[in-house]
């Protein structure tokens, strides 16, 4: 596995190999990976350990040119900083993301746990950029949602739900 500066320009411009998959790792950074494969998408990982487990663990940041260097040396720390916390971030990006058993009984409730979920996950998104909490309200805040009027649901005998 290469280690190289990995600036803008030199992710820019490495290219593809003829087969499989290379990982450059940063110089400065020295657990931040560039992927490149031989179908062109270059994505950003961290590697980490946690505490007690000598099994060496990749955590995906995203892609570039979505992610410049700078953003992914960032994101990266943010990732580290959880590890150090004794927080494993692949964990929890493996968790259910929807509740086992809703509680489901109208279009309010039905909105209400989706905008739930919603917030969760522009809170928790790495992808990107984190969002900051002022942001998330701002953009599920309940204005901002549609007049529905309630129904009651029921689940059907064909499966789904009927109002």
């Amino acid at each position: 596995m290469p280690t190289k500066r990995l600036t803008d320009q030199f992710v820019e411009r490495v290219p593809p190999p003829s087969r499989g998959r290379v990982e450059y790792f940063d110089a400065a950074f020295p657990a931040l990976s560039l992927g490149v494969s031989e179908h062109g998408p270059k994505s950003w990982s961290i590697f980490y350990r946690v505490s007690g487990n000598p099994r060496l663990r990749r955590y995906k940041l995203g892609i570039y040119p979505h992610i410049k260097p700078a953003q992914a040396r960032l994101l990266a720390i943010e990732v580290l900083d959880q590890v150090r916390s004794g927080t494993d971030p692949g964990a929890l990006r493996t968790q259910p993301r929807l509740s086992s058993s809703p509680d489901i009984g109208s279009i309010d409730a039905l909105v209400g746990d989706y905008l739930r979920q919603l917030t969760m996950h522009l809170l928790q998104r790495t992808s990107v950029q984190p969002r900051q909490p002022s942001t998330v309200a701002r953009l599920v805040h309940p204005a901002r949602t549609p007049r529905i009027p309630s129904f009651v649901l029921a689940a059907s005998d064909q499966g789904g739900w009927r109002a």
